[in-house]
């Protein structure tokens, strides 16, 4: 599918009639009273941009905290609406991103899509959700602003580096084979591309897609020479998954069989929690003192996802 194709598919989404009609009701309720505030989150996002400095995990710690602290001061509902305002205004420039873009064909091809369940959560969300902590405010955000690109399976964060804490407080054995691998094999803690699931897009969580997922991954990094490599966190990279739930098991394979480096976070609430919504099994076995579930992360070196992709390449070639 050509570029200019996908992006009318886009701008027609963005002109559909239930955004057109939503972004209506918010100009009704806003008036011109936040325009200041839009001002300066585009020049605040605008520096962002023209950087290539690290970006955290959540995007809104990047961005002034004066800004910050007045979106937090707004009533729910106001709230609500601003952030979704927020969004549907740097959705209206992602055409013009994606054009000047030097995203492969299959990083673009999955932007359609990303935009109708972003349009989904912004016309759909209960008025009070969008924009508070737990909702997906500060991830549609990112991908609306080029800070994070969707790849199917999962969707990859830009300008990631590893924290220093990744070779330290686990034991001199642990730490010095982390710092060995960073310093070694990885060539240094960043930048690396960090990918996540999105939940709203389950469609290819599974083994056939998550590869198709790693394969544009691995075509990001072609264009993105200085970017080391790919890294995730998540509970289901936690080996205890190959005896309780083997159906995920190839969530950590695919990557630790193509030369990726492994290392136990360790456990807490919040993994227990992910760990224990969508399955029964598990969260019985947790119950019964049988799992205690663990976040781990997969770094995936640059070199050896590039030979994976490759790999995988020679053998879908074979077959036709």
């Amino acid at each position: 599918m050509a570029v200019h194709t996908i992006i009318d598919d886009i701008v027609a989404e963005l002109n559909s009639e239930g955004f057109l009609a939503k972004r209506e009701e918010f100009k009704a309720k806003l008036g011109h009273q936040f325009e200041s505030f839009f001002r300066e989150m585009d020049l605040a996002i605008a520096k962002l941009q023209s950087s290539d400095s690290a970006l955290p995990l959540f995007l809104l710690e990047a961005l002034p905290g004066v800004l910050i602290t007045q979106l937090n001061e707004l009533l729910p509902d106001v709230k609500s609406v601003v952030a979704k305002e927020l969004v549907a205004r740097r959705l209206a420039r992602l055409p013009t991103f994606i054009e000047k873009s030097a995203l492969p064909l299959s990083i673009i091809e999955q932007y359609p899509t990303t935009v109708r369940y972003i349009i989904s959560s912004i016309v759909h969300d209960l008025a009070a959700s969008y924009g508070n902590e737990g909702s997906y405010f500060d991830r549609d955000l990112r991908l609306a602003s080029g800070f994070t690109v969707p790849a199917g399976a999962e969707v990859v964060d830009f300008r990631c580096w590893l924290p220093e804490n990744f070779y330290r407080k686990k034991g001199l054995r642990e730490n010095l084979r982390c710092l060995s691998f960073v310093m070694l094999r990885l060539g240094g803690r960043g930048p690396l591309f960090r990918m996540h699931l999105d939940s709203r897009h389950l469609e290819e969580f599974n083994p056939v897609g998550r590869n198709r997922c790693f394969s544009r991954i691995a075509e990001l990094l072609e264009t993105m020479p200085g970017v080391r490599g790919l890294v995730g966190t998540s509970w289901f990279y936690d080996p205890q998954l190959e005896r309780i739930s083997p159906h995920l098991h190839y969530l950590r394979k695919v990557p630790m069989d193509g030369g990726a480096f492994l290392r136990i976070d360790g456990p807490g609430e919040i993994h227990t929690q992910r760990a224990t919504a969508r399955s029964e099994t598990r969260r019985r076995l947790y119950e019964e003192g049988k799992y205690s579930p663990v976040c781990a992360t997969v770094v995936w070196p640059r070199k050896d996802i590039l030979a994976w992709s490759r790999t995988m390449l020679s053998n879908e070639n074979r077959q036709c």
